[in-house]
């Protein structure tokens, strides 16, 4: 029951399983995220998230800092990455959010 009423998922892995599991509506990623030239690192694996975002047709919307992303969700941390679950009650927001970020 608890996982019908869940609009949203933070982190890269919950990210991941969300759309591998064709849950996510949209993903929502913050775009000073921290460079990480290594091999795995921050950036393979985010560029990673775009790519099975993107054949999954999945909106990728890149907006706000880590910090105020954090802030928006109403968590006293940074965040990344958010994936939406469920967008019902802003549907036309979120239209033309998408359009916006084409």
């Amino acid at each position: 029951k608890y996982a019908k009423l869940k609009r949203f998922c933070v982190g890269l892995r919950e990210a991941k399983r969300a759309i591998t599991r064709k849950k996510c509506k949209g993903l929502v990623v913050a775009p000073n995220l921290e460079v990480s030239t290594l091999e795995g690192g921050l950036d393979d694996t985010v560029e990673e998230l775009i790519e099975l975002a993107r054949e999954n047709e999945v909106p990728v919307i890149f907006a706000l800092s880590r910090n105020r992303i954090g802030k928006a969700l109403g968590k006293s941390i940074r965040l990344s990455i958010v994936a939406l679950h469920s967008v019902d009650g802003v549907h036309q927001q979120f239209k033309e959010l998408v359009k916006l970020a084409e």
